[in-house]
């Protein structure tokens, strides 16, 4: 019988297109199946919580695919991370049971996004760094609208396979960052390049050009989409809540940025 393992990732998604396989293209869903093939000697098919976005980063991405090997979890760990570039990590792997699934199981992600104040060469790439920094905030007051059950068309990009634009957002809170502001939301699921469109007009309204009070009325009123998007190099899907129960916890674990080298 097939066992059903469970992996956590790690990645800088500067160089990739993204979590999902596509043709021509380095993603990381295509750099991990090949890379666990050779180790396990049999074709590979990951599924994964959430498809992230060409240049979006993850510090606890959740995958998993099905097995007959008998190898033992360190050796896979070992074995993938010996064959994967430097950008991409295995952090941990675990045996599961057979009805688990990545995406399915899935009862809550968090995420956050980085704006830095200055220019910083170990974090280009890895953060924002906004023309005219925002104030934290009139952001907070638009943010505090999106927690709760709503419609979040209005903060979201049209997709072919989309379902639905509904939601839960247990919390969405912009915080201080030793280099700047970090931006904290978790939700049960995020709609195409939400976190980029509601950090988007965060930003707008952090700067002056637009009122907090707007956040509400696009959330009755979802007319438009995908106005405004920010960048993927400051966003980062943090953790993936798997565990039983309503929903996932009121917040998520700290977020823990690639550290400073000293």
């Amino acid at each position: 019988m097939a066992r059903n393992i469970k992996l956590t990732v790690e990645y800088d998604g500067t160089r990739f297109c993204g979590w999902q396989k596509q043709p021509d293209q380095r993603t990381v869903q295509g750099d991990l199946e090949q890379a666990l093939a050779t180790v396990l000697r049999h074709p590979v098919t990951l599924s994964a919580a959430g498809r992230t976005d060409s240049g979006v980063h993850a510090l606890g991405q959740v995958a998993n695919f099905r097995s007959t090997s008998g190898l033992g979890l360190e050796r896979i760990v070992r074995g993938a991370n010996a064959l994967t570039g430097r950008d991409v990590a295995v952090t941990e792997a675990a045996e599961v049971g057979p009805d688990f699934h990545a995406r399915h199981s899935a009862r809550g992600r968090h995420y956050a996004y980085f704006l830095m104040r200055g220019p910083s060469a170990l974090w280009a790439g890895r953060a924002v760094r906004p023309r005219r920094f925002p104030e934290i905030e009139p952001m907070n007051r638009a943010a505090a609208y999106l927690v709760g059950e709503h419609d979040f068309a209005a903060f979201s990009c049209r997709t072919p396979d989309e379902e639905g634009t509904r939601s839960h957002v247990f919390y969405a809170r912009w915080e201080p960052w030793e280099r700047g502001l970090v931006f904290r939301i978790g939700a049960v699921r995020f709609l195409y390049r939400m976190v980029r469109c509601i950090v988007g007009r965060c930003l707008e309204i952090g700067g002056g050009g637009e009122d907090p009070d707007t956040f509400a009325a696009a959330l009755q009123s979802p007319e438009r989409r995908g106005e405004r998007v920010a960048r993927a190099s400051g966003l980062y899907l943090v953790s993936v809540v798997s565990a039983a129960g309503p929903q996932a916890p009121a917040w998520g674990p700290g977020c823990l940025p690639p550290r400073r080298v000293v």
